[in-house]
């Protein structure tokens, strides 16, 4: 069940939204790994000074949007506040409005749907279904979705799976609340794939994105990679010296030749 451990890495971003640098693990650099983890969850905007996110290897973006404590934890997957036996009190648009009407830390109600909590405030919150989602009249709606461009959703040898009407009905779809920019990144080209899929907006062909391909200095194939990111993180040579590489800047990168084709 979900995404292999192996798979995941820990992302250091400046405050600017930059990438600074890439981690196996938060224990892996060298600092409180409890308040990184705390940045990651959305409980603090920063942690030493650096923006800190959780990616798999293959989409780890190289910049990212600088984001506040407000704005991180204002879900806009709607959730219900339920009784004891799960059946739905009232519903809301986003954890923001549910903390308003009762008087609940957001992030507290954050850990009560992610499982850290049983209840917040004696109080029991879960996330819609998809169907509920619709039933309320929250699919169409600003409520939850940042764009009106539907989603496409294919295997990685471009068939087609499913049309959804925005990122965020996708990731409920496939259970991955909260990876919304995962999507995204593979939508507007940074990553190659998010979750095992291609993803299009629709009305865009799915077709192949380029690969990187790694030679040795004798001009002998040595491995293709997804992205120029996924190609650091695996040979563990600067992001930015591939890319010099691949656009004609420099000659090499860590004893490689890199092309993308």
């Amino acid at each position: 069940m979900g995404r292999r451990a192996s798979n995941l890495r820990v992302v250091a971003y400046r405050k600017d939204g930059t990438l600074f640098r890439v981690y196996a693990s938060s224990k892996n650099t060298h600092r409180n790994s409890r308040t990184i983890d705390k940045c990651i969850r959305g409980e603090t905007s920063t942690a030493f000074g650096y923006i800190w996110r959780r990616y798999e290897v293959d989409s780890i973006p190289e910049k990212i949007e600088p984001l506040e404590i407000n704005s991180k934890v204002s879900s806009i997957s709607p959730i219900a506040l339920v009784n004891e036996k799960g059946e739905i009190i009232k519903h809301y648009h986003s954890i923001r409005k549910a903390s308003l009407d009762n008087n609940t830390d957001p992030h507290t109600i954050r850990d009560v749907l992610t499982g850290k909590y049983k209840t917040a405030n004696d109080k029991k919150y879960r996330f819609l279904s998809e169907q509920e989602i619709e039933e309320f009249g929250y699919k169409n709606g600003k409520k939850i979705s940042r764009t009106k461009r539907a989603v496409i959703q294919y295997t990685l040898k471009g068939e087609y799976v499913k049309t959804y009407p925005s990122i965020n009905s996708a990731c409920i779809s496939i259970h991955k609340i909260g990876g919304q920019q995962s999507i995204k990144n593979c939508l507007i080209g940074k990553t190659s794939k998010a979750y095992g899929f291609i993803w299009k907006y629709e009305g865009e062909k799915s077709q192949k994105r380029p690969l990187i391909y790694q030679y040795d200095l004798n001009g002998n194939l040595i491995g293709k990679h997804a992205s120029i990111m996924e190609a650091s993180v695996t040979s563990n040579i600067s992001y930015h010296n591939i890319s010099n590489v691949i656009h004609g800047h420099q000659k090499s990168a860590g004893g490689y030749v890199w092309k993308k084709k």
